[in-house]
């Protein structure tokens, strides 16, 4: 039986560990044997290399990183023998170090379609980058089927890490001096006039691109950073505060300075909870009736919102390209938290449960039928038979 290596490393709420233990029972389930490498021993490129020698390895893939090995002079996948894949699910410049590591053949992915597009129309790419989006396990964790929608106790679910907050931020972009202070506030403003559905290297080129330049992609990658960091805030704060009188649920870390920021406005129904490994964050789904995603418009997808799908939940996201082009009508809701009422939809679902249980249902469907780890699987097959086993 061919194999693939995956790898379990340091995980917030071990996220990325219950992502990888997914992919596993996916490619377990079509018959690929699965070894999962600890990637937080000094030893593991060792272990990979005693692996790939042992024969019998279709391909070592990586998720955000865990397992590569990020040496450049004695890459210990350079000369591997075996086909190298990097998964990863937040903008590429956060990783613009591990896209240059010498290592062929090698496939780097991206969860975000206008991410992968603005890096393949890059003169020299520094890899070959595809759009592969998140994915999830249906019903993975749950015994029995989730209760119908009508019968969830929970109205309202965020899970995810608490942000400082956005102008707080903003005002800090005075330690950079008044140049590139006025030129974030440029790109800012760039994005608040739209199109904001695009990758966030192409607002930034679009606003500063004349007086910066932009030719070293580390210059660029520090702009990004900025912006990305920031507008994760942005939207994340509005999007609790416009739901601040309902019966909202938010779970994670990281929470303090928004909870305290709605004592000080006054009355709040949200409710702060600690922070839950990503196991239990799907039990809690199962009671949700609609679950929130605030993903950036610069991100395509998010593991939240097919987890929600998978458990029965109506999902509420921040419309991203990918989502708009990719999901059918009345999948999820897609709102624009830059410029929606998002208390007005929340009431109106709320107040129509036949609606918002056909919309999960729906979204359900969509999920089972194409965004599955077992989907996934089938994607990084096809991939790993076209590539090129000697390096």
């Amino acid at each position: 039986m061919s194999g693939v290596i995956l790898f379990q490393g340091f995980s917030q709420y071990q996220n990325f560990n219950t992502m990888t233990d997914e992919l596993a029972a996916a490619f377990n389930a079509g018959g690929t044997r699965v070894t999962v490498v600890d990637a937080r021993v000094a030893d593991y490129p060792q272990a990979v290399r005693a692996l790939v020698k042992r024969g019998g390895i279709r391909a070592v893939i990586t998720m955000t990183g865990f397992g590569l090995d990020i040496g450049k002079e004695s890459n210990a996948y350079h000369a591997l023998g075996a086909p190298v894949i990097s998964l990863y699910y937040d903008p590429l410049f956060y990783y613009l170090e591990q896209l240059r590591l010498p290592i062929h053949p090698r496939i780097v992915t991206t969860s975000s379609d206008t991410d992968a597009g603005w890096w393949q129309a890059q003169a020299e790419p520094p890899a070959d980058i595809r759009h592969l989006p998140h994915a999830a396990a249906p019903q993975s964790r749950q015994e029995s089927a989730p209760p119908a929608w009508g019968n969830r106790t929970i109205p309202l679910l965020l899970s995810g890490t608490g942000c400082d907050d956005p102008e707080t931020l903003r005002a800090g972009w005075e330690q950079h001096g008044p140049v590139v202070r006025d030129q974030l506030n440029r790109i800012l403003e760039v994005y608040r006039g739209g199109p904001r559905l695009r990758a966030l290297s192409a607002i930034i080129t679009e606003a500063i691109g004349s007086e910066v330049d932009f030719s070293s992609r580390w210059t660029l990658r520090r702009y990004v950073l900025w912006m990305d960091h920031y507008l994760r805030a942005r939207l994340r704060w509005r999007l609790v505060t416009a739901l601040a009188d309902r019966p909202l649920l938010v779970v994670g870390e990281n929470w303090e300075r928004l909870g305290e920021h709605l004592r000080c406005r006054g009355r709040s129904r949200v409710r702060f909870r600690r922070a839950l490994p990503t196991p239990s964050v799907y039990d809690l789904t199962t009671r949700v009736q609609i679950s929130l995603n605030d993903s950036t418009p610069h991100h395509g997808s998010h593991e939240r919102v097919f987890r929600s799908l998978a458990t029965g939940a109506l999902v509420l996201t921040n419309r991203t390209r990918w989502f708009a082009a990719e999901a059918p009508p009345a999948a999820l809701v897609q709102v624009d938290l830059e410029q929606d009422d998002v208390g007005a939809v929340v009431d109106d679902l709320l107040a129509d449960p036949d609606r918002a249980a056909a919309i999960a249902q729906t979204g359900a469907a969509w999920f089972r039928a194409h965004h599955t780890w077992q989907h996934r699987v089938a994607t990084l097959n096809h991939w790993i038979d076209g590539m090129d086993r000697h390096p």
